[in-house]
């Protein structure tokens, strides 16, 4: 940690179990809102601090305290209309997609996750995979993620988190 930052939070209080399109939208959606961000300044390049659950969604960033207000601002544009076109949001599936690849195809142990989630969870929101499966990555489209964007980042419904020397 850089203790001479301050790193602001923007929480929604919507993940996966709030997504009632493919499995894994939620996190695509992220991934897109994340080019609001990015767009807004110079230094969000291409990695995006963010993550998705199945409750909730959240961006962050660390500025010196001189900058909270502007990061506040800027955090706050994830909740704006997505500004994607639809090539970027083929390469940001195809982001996905190799994450995916990373994170579930790669791992070993992944399938016994898989049947725990089927076995704790079976039948309700909670048995979906957060980032999705390769089929349902395959299958999305700006216009649902706009869908379920809209529906899910309202800055009324958020928390901003605060911490740092102040």
């Amino acid at each position: 940690d850089d203790f001479s930052n301050a790193t602001i939070t923007l929480i929604y209080p919507s993940g996966e179990t709030n997504n009632p399109y493919a499995e894994g939208l939620a996190h695509y959606v992220e991934h897109l809102a994340w080019q609001n961000v990015r767009d807004a300044g110079t230094d969000g390049g291409r990695h995006s601090n963010a993550w998705t659950s199945s409750y909730a969604t959240a961006y962050w960033l660390s500025r010196p305290p001189s900058e909270v207000t502007e990061t506040m601002q800027r955090l706050a544009a994830t909740a704006d209309p997505l500004v994607a076109t639809e090539a970027e949001a083929l390469q940001e599936r195809d982001i996905v997609q190799r994450e995916y690849d990373y994170r579930v195809a790669e791992e070993s142990l992944e399938p016994l996750w898989s049947e725990t989630r089927t076995a704790l969870y079976s039948g309700t929101p909670f048995e979906r995979s957060i980032i999705g499966t390769r089929e349902s990555i395959e299958g999305f489209t700006l216009e649902q993620a706009q869908n379920l964007h809209q529906g899910s980042h309202h800055l009324d419904q958020a928390t901003m988190l605060v911490r740092g020397p102040l």
